[in-house]
């Protein structure tokens, strides 16, 4: 017996829609006197394969007409779903004693039980295989076959269909409310400005319009989601548009996507966090939380709105200790998604280890790996020209120098500071590797700031510091310092959330950024304070003779100047110097009593 959906009116013993009912097997759906795209229909059988078009009699919807109508309201509704379409007309037959409703063919009269003529014409659609149904749709399953039965009996008013009034909402528009015609124009809406639509729909304005223009299901679900009291106003807007059908779902960010409590000891706890967020794109969400094992435990059970920090606990005392790690699951219910989704949980449980394994065996075992690394590290950046030929003498000399064996000693005494402070349940390999990634994520970052200020200072500056490799090596071998004290903090962060303490926060992304800027700063402006004085230092050892002439050179003219002065001195200011004697005349004696050298003027006299 098939399923009978009335759109309008009553079921009669002898009504077309009861006929079909008792004639067609359970596989069928039967919508009777529907109203598809404002055409009225005698009914619309839904078979495995296909849609069946009944009309009674000429009917007032022809042939063309009512398959048109039945794809827009397919195209509208079930995007999706573009199954073969027949129709046919159907008419009472006459008498008393078996009275029943016949399919009859216009042009030759022919008349057929009308049960027989569609079980018929699904057998050859079936037979044809996708030919007779769309490839794109293939059979119709039971519940696509319920769900477009309830849709041919409801929606009069389609989600692309112009209304008869239109819909007025409080705000949005440039002049007043936004109006709008179409369900789809209303959701749209709603979802922009969900304020409007929870005004609305607490105050039954939208049901109303909904159900007056025919859009039946959705006047439903509108007053559906408002009785639900318990539910917050937000998340019964968003129930409504997910219910339509007409907007897409909002997306789930969960960071990490696999939580991973790490390596702890028996009967420990451990812990650790992630952050459920909304993605991309409209929405609300909302949902809840749920562990799926009786040893893992979460705080919050539900969240709604905004980011929420999930803190994750597990309890090992049920736990066999084991090389394999134990693995779990916890289920987010939400809106995002029909099915929940799941976040894999994974920890291993180790058991203690021995005093001379954890204080002997593990940092010497860190400390070799360390060395080997370092060694690796130093051999590239003496072969990478570490200090190249251009640099001033007193460094350059240093490239002879094998200093390889002191990055290696470098780097082996931070894998022994691994090694002595690592947590007693991590294994060397797993400590060892947590380390490596630490300084690898710091080497990538000071050879990309090598990099750069390596090209800044040529392309800006004209000065070249040294060759590309040489920087890669430099970071390389120097990244191990960072890197070591980044990963000594991270592991006493872990250190605390294996004795459940997760509520401390992890390094602060603000100092990172802080750090990154100050050195930028200083890689891209050191040239101003660093270029000058390295150029000064270069002429000082490169020109030492240079400097030796100029300074003899200075001195001979200072001597020579020097004594030009000393001359013009003796001979213009000095009263000592001798004067050119002039001739006496002789009636000229000298007087009596006068010395000789004396520097006395002598007088002449005249005898008469």
């Amino acid at each position: 017996m098939a399923e009978l959906l009335m759109a309008g009116g009553w079921v009669t013993p002898d009504s077309l829609g009861n006929c079909l009912k008792q004639t067609l097997p359970d596989d069928y759906a039967v919508v009777a006197d529907p109203v598809v795209l404002g055409y009225a229909m005698g009914a619309v059988v839904i078979g495995p394969v296909g849609v069946t078009i009944l009309q009674v009699g000429n009917g007032p919807v022809g042939e063309e007409p009512a398959r048109r109508a039945l794809q827009g309201f397919l195209k509208d509704e079930f995007p999706s779903l573009k199954p073969a379409i027949r129709y046919l007309h159907v008419e009472r037959r006459p008498g008393i004693e078996s009275p029943g409703w016949d399919a009859v063919e216009p042009t030759t009269m022919y008349a057929q039980p009308v049960a027989e003529a569609i079980a018929e014409a699904d057998a050859a659609r079936g037979g044809e295989g996708t030919s007779g149904a769309s490839a794109d749709s293939g059979l119709i399953d039971d519940a696509t076959r319920e769900a477009l039965a309830l849709a041919l009996r409801d929606r009069q008013l389609t989600a692309s269909m112009r209304a008869a009034h239109p819909f007025v909402f409080r705000s949005g528009g440039a002049g007043g409310g936004t109006k709008v015609w179409t369900v789809r124009a209303a959701m749209a809406h709603i979802s922009r400005y969900p304020e409007d639509g929870i005004y609305h729909l607490r105050n039954g304005t939208l049901a109303q319009w909904l159900a007056d223009e025919g859009a039946v299901h959705l006047a439903k679900l509108a007053r559906a989601v408002v009785q639900q009291t318990h539910t917050e106003r937000h998340e019964s807007l968003e129930l409504f548009l997910i219910g339509s059908e007409l907007v897409a779902r909002p997306r789930l960010a969960v960071r990490p996507k696999t939580v991973d409590l790490g390596h702890v000891l028996a009967g420990e706890s451990a812990g650790s966090t992630f952050r459920i967020a909304k993605g991309a794109g409209r929405g609300y969400l909302f949902g809840t939380i749920e562990p799926m094992e009786p040893w893992l435990h979460v705080e919050p059970r539900s969240f709604s709105g905004g980011p929420v920090q999930v803190v994750v606990n597990a309890d090992t005392e049920m736990l066999p200790i084991g090389d394999a790690a134990q693995t779990a699951e916890i289920h987010l219910h939400t809106n995002a998604s029909e099915e929940p989704i799941v976040v894999p949980v994974r920890l291993h449980v180790n058991a203690m280890p021995a005093p001379l394994h954890r204080y002997f065996v593990r940092p010497l075992a860190s400390a070799a790996s360390g060395a080997a690394l370092g060694a690796a590290a130093g051999l590239l950046m003496q072969s990478a020209g570490a200090f190249p030929a251009t640099w001033p003498a007193a460094l350059a000399r240093l490239a002879a120098f094998p200093f390889w064996p002191v990055v290696a000693a470098l780097w082996m005494l931070c894998g022994l500071a691994i090694g002595l402070k690592q947590p007693p349940a991590w294994p060397v390999r797993h400590a060892v590797a947590r380390w490596l990634r630490y300084v690898g994520a710091w080497a990538a970052g000071l050879i990309g700031m090598a990099l750069a200020g390596t090209l800044y200072w040529s392309l800006v500056y004209g000065t070249r510091v040294g060759s590309p490799l040489a920087a890669i090596s430099w970071a390389l071998g120097l990244a191990v310092l960072p890197g070591t004290v980044h990963a000594l903090r991270a592991n006493g962060i872990a250190r605390e959330q294996a004795q459940g303490e997760v509520e401390r926060p992890g390094p602060r992304r603000h100092r990172l950024a802080i750090f990154t800027g100050v050195a930028l700063v200083l890689l891209l402006g050191a040239p101003f304070a660093v270029r000058p004085a390295l150029r000064l230092w270069q002429e000082r050892v490169t020109s030492a003779a240079a400097q030796g002439w100029v300074e003899g050179t200075w001195n001979d003219l200072n001597t020579r100047a020097n004594g030009f002065l000393d001359t013009l001195y003796l001979r213009y200011y000095d009263r000592r110097a001798p004067v050119s004697p002039t001739p006496a005349p002789t009636t000229v004696k000298p007087v009596l009593g006068s010395q000789t050298g004396s520097g006395a003027a002598v007088t002449p006299t005249t005898r008469p």
